[in-house]
């Protein structure tokens, strides 16, 4: 189970932790039926008192059956602790060696609450979904610098053609008053000397906008 940083991966053990021990308090307590025990009032109850009984007697099965088959899902899949999660499974990246670093190995005491914790099914799913998309979202990103996709922007600017006039003319305007002279300013040392870019910078790099304003 992967996280994006050490206070991500001890908050989520935490959370397990605290999320556990209050499984076990409801379910031992017996607090945990009693949801399911209001169910079977409700869905007798409210028959009951609109209908005769032989008609109120199949509305009421009809009910507890839906009620109680979803409430019982509900409590497996978003409450009951169901997958163990080991110490070893819980990481988080390094921002300082690039490594992954397990929940033993960042523990100072050697010691930490995710052995013998157990996740329930949805918090597993969600986390494990949240923690792919967000390393998907990050490589996404990342790979924007990568110099093949630089190059492919920078074609894909230069042959984009400009369709509204009065932006083609404040463009024009742009490059006759400003571009081409701050762009012969930088190649230009400050003895005179004219040293040629092997490529222009695109018009909003921060020097043209510094010395055109």
């Amino acid at each position: 189970m992967r996280t994006d940083s050490y206070m991500e991966l001890a908050l989520t053990l935490f959370a397990f932790d605290v999320a556990n021990k209050l499984a076990v308090l409801l379910v031992g307590s017996g607090v945990i039926f009693i949801p399911i025990a209001w169910l079977f009032w409700k869905n007798w109850y409210d028959p009951a008192r609109s209908q005769e009984a032989k008609a109120a007697a199949p509305v009421s099965l009809r009910r507890m059956e839906q009620d109680i088959f979803l409430a019982t899902l509900a409590m497996l899949l978003a409450f009951l602790p169901a997958i163990h999660v080991q110490a070893s499974e819980m990481t988080y990246t390094s921002t300082l060696t690039g490594n992954k670093v397990s929940a033993i190995e960042a523990s100072t005491d050697n010691s930490t609450p995710a052995q013998g914790i157990r996740v329930p099914v949805l918090w597993w799913a969600v986390i494990q979904f949240a923690a792919g998309f967000t390393e998907i979202f990050k490589v996404t990103i990342h790979s924007i610098e990568l110099p093949q996709h630089m190059r492919a922007m920078n074609l894909a600017l230069d042959y984009a053609n400009i369709s509204d006039q009065a932006l083609k003319t404040e463009l024009a305007q742009f490059d006759q008053h400003c571009y081409n002279l701050a762009l012969a300013a930088l190649e230009q040392d400050t003895d005179g000397t004219v040293h040629p870019t092997s490529g222009p910078p695109w018009r909003g790099y921060y020097y043209f906008i510094c010395l055109c304003t």
